[in-house]
């Protein structure tokens, strides 16, 4: 049986999309009784409160690491978990910190490349400013690691112009794995949460960069309003000071009754935004995978999306497409999505449900366990 050690520590309580990417893979595995030996690495307690509500881990190896997947020391506290352990493949979400001397396979993940295709959309990034270290440190990965997980092939061609076919040769799609495929709770919101949301609203979930394109929405929620459009914009998300132009627009154009920013939402609150959305918007100009545009159609949601090559990529014709770069044609798409029919509705609806059955964690699985076979 062979020995996988799952690297959690990108899990946090404030989880980002890789966090979900990642735990859902680990989960899928967890529950499909593949034939491995499995070691996962976390950061605190915390999280294992948090694993051990979804999973049983009687039967797994938990070692709890206080450092982070940044620090120094993982050059050699990693490589001795890993021999103390015998473990036969380390998985990790760290792709730019090539670990050299680790006894064993090794699988990395990356999910995007923006730091190096637009730098100007994340410019307070770390990864940014360091951009020639970003780069050496993704070529190396790309050389050194075993395999190479990447999210979509809008990822893989991106590394592919960047860094050519013979670099990115072991890297293998592996699209994101979903545990349930439909949800209908009918959870309502308390009156403060009506009053504060109201009952149906447009919904934004997600980061707050630049490359989310959140000034555009609000732009174009503007417009909607001089419209008399009768929904609030909830843009939810924790609230990040180096990217607030969209909430400065929001106080310039006279919004702060009609837009709100929630900033952190717990899982609760974040299930009743989705059951209660009207209408749900991502409107990014680029995007690895984009698992918050694919998570509304677990809820039955009516999503208007832009149409990057991502988007496309994940969810075909289940969703309305606008360009990124106008927010007139935000603004009509979410229009055109408010006027919808019932019978339109119920079609999009359909559409989804083929979409997310593309997404299972099994057929995730099935592609995981190929991948491992080297």
């Amino acid at each position: 049986m062979r020995k996988i050690l799952f690297d959690l520590r990108v899990l946090s309580l404030d989880w980002s999309g890789i966090a979900a990417y990642t735990y859902n893979l680990f989960k899928a595995v967890c529950k499909s009784n593949l034939d491995y030996d499995i070691t996962y690495i976390i950061k605190n307690e915390d999280i294992l409160d948090k694993i051990k509500k979804d999973l049983d881990i009687s039967g797994l190896k938990t070692i709890v690491l206080n450092k982070g997947i940044y620090d120094l020391s993982n050059f050699s506290r990693i490589p001795k978990i890993i021999k103390s352990n015998n473990i036969d493949i380390y998985l990790t979400t760290q792709f730019f910190w090539p670990y050299l001397f680790i006894p064993s396979k090794v699988i990395c993940m990356i999910h995007d490349i923006i730091p190096l295709s637009h730098p100007h959309l994340l410019k307070f990034s770390l990864k940014t400013r360091y951009k020639f270290v970003f780069r050496i440190m993704t070529r190396l990965s790309l050389k050194l690691s075993d395999r190479v997980i990447v999210n979509s092939q809008t990822t893989l061609d991106s590394l592919k112009e960047s860094f050519g076919n013979n670099l990115t040769k072991n890297c293998k799609i592996l699209y994101p794995a979903l545990m349930n495929l439909e949800c209908t709770d009918k959870i309502s919101m308390n009156t403060d949460e009506i009053n504060r949301f109201g009952r149906k609203y447009i919904l934004y979930v997600g980061r707050h960069d630049e490359y989310k394109n959140l000034l555009r929405l609000v732009k174009a929620y503007y417009h909607l309003k001089k419209d008399n459009f009768p929904y609030k914009l909830v843009i939810s998300g924790r609230i990040d000071p180096r990217y607030c132009d969209a909430l400065k627009e929001s106080i310039h154009l006279g919004l702060e009754q009609d837009i709100v920013f929630t900033d952190f939402v717990t899982d609760e609150l974040l299930r009743k935004l989705y059951i209660n959305a009207g209408i749900v918007v991502q409107p990014s100009i680029i995007e690895g995978f984009g698992l918050t545009a694919l998570e509304p159609l677990i809820y039955g949601k009516i999503c208007v999306v832009s149409n990057i090559p991502c988007f496309k990529e994940a969810l075909k014709d289940s969703v309305i497409y606008f360009d990124p770069f106008n927010y007139n044609d935000i603004k009509q798409k979410i229009s055109q999505a408010y006027e919808l029919s019932d019978l339109q509705i119920r079609e999009l609806n359909l559409k989804g449900k083929e979409i997310l059955g593309e997404y299972h964690y099994q057929k995730s699985v099935s592609e995981f366990n190929k991948i491992l076979q080297f």
